[in-house]
Parts: C-alpha cells; structure tokens; sequence
C-alpha cells in the first residue's frame, strides 16, 4: 500500500504498484500498511477511562469476510477470486491520512463492549474496486476506508461495513493530544 505523494498532481490514478495481497486466513482482503508513518508510540491508550491497547499487525480491509462470501456465492471459488484479483489490479490503492480518529464501540454481551480507534483514510480506489465487483453482479456497500490502531476487549479490532453502521459504531471523534500523538 502506497502513501499518496501530496506533491502529485490532483486527479492522478496511475495504476496501482501494490501487490495483490491474496485473501487472509480470516477470508478477508487487506492489505498491510508499515513503515515509520505507522509508528505509534508504545504503550496502551487510556481514552474514556477505557484501556486501548496497540494493534499487533496494522491492515485495511478491502473486503470483509460478508462481501467475500457474496462475490464467492455469486462467481464460485476459482471465479471469485479471479475477479478480485482483476477489480484490485486495475485500482490505484493510494491513500491519504486524514488524521481523523474515531472511538468505535460494539456491544459484545454478555462480556464487555469492545471498542477500536480507528483512523480515517481518503482511498478513492475503494469505490473504484467495489464498482467493479458490481459491474459484475456483486454490488456491495463501500466498506469506510480506515485503519484500526488500538483495541478494547477484542485484539482483532471492530468490522465496519459501511458508513450506516460506522454512523452506528462512532462514540466519538478523538483527538491527537488524547492519543499522544505529536505528529503523524
């Protein structure tokens, strides 16, 4: 996954270099983001009086296991993944950070709620991928381009399928000072 470079022309969407990642152990498309951009400070974040602690790997998921089921019900296994292979080709998978941060909270009774800090990402290859897939039968929702960085109660974070349930997820929006963040 590719930084946007700000010094680019706006409305350039050359095709992307990412690599086709393969669908996880989990029936997920994500793909991985690292480098020194993606640092975050150690240690666990206190927001809320909720203990957040730092995500393991770092991803943004393309397509969850609910879109991937759809696009293997209608095209079967070796059809599916042909087309997602096609659809995230021919995208160009840069973002920008928006340093936009979210605390998301689902009810996980009968335990505690968990609880994610995401942030947002502009990404327009999302949209451009999932027109694709429903240029081929599989209109699916425009999941919210994002990345979850810490969790409460629940490591592998929170699925977020679209902004309807993001609307339902967001706590609130938090800020980089709650964080500890200096820069990003």
């Amino acid at each position: 996954m590719i930084p946007s470079d700000d010094r680019r022309p706006s409305g350039h969407h050359a095709p992307s270099a990412t690599p086709w990642p393969g669908l996880s152990a989990h029936d997920t498309l994500t793909v991985p983001v690292c480098g020194p951009d993606w640092a975050l400070p150690c240690g666990e974040r206190i927001v809320d009086g909720l203990v957040f602690v730092p995500k393991a790997e770092l991803h943004i998921t393309l397509a969850g296991r609910d879109a991937i089921a759809a696009i293997r019900a209608r095209h079967g296994g070796p059809g599916a993944e042909t087309l997602l292979r096609s659809a995230f080709a021919a995208c160009d998978w840069r973002y920008r950070r928006t340093r936009r941060f979210l605390r998301l909270r689902r009810p996980q009774p009968p335990g505690p709620d968990a609880g994610s800090i995401i942030e947002l990402l502009e990404l327009p290859g999302l949209a451009t991928f999932y027109r694709a897939l429903a240029d081929t039968g599989t209109p699916r929702p425009v999941p919210p381009a994002h990345v979850t960085l810490w969790t409460h109660a629940r490591p592998q974070g929170i699925g977020v399928a679209d902004s309807d349930a993001l609307a339902a997820l967001c706590v609130r929006e938090v800020s980089l000072d709650e964080l500890g963040l200096t820069r990003i």
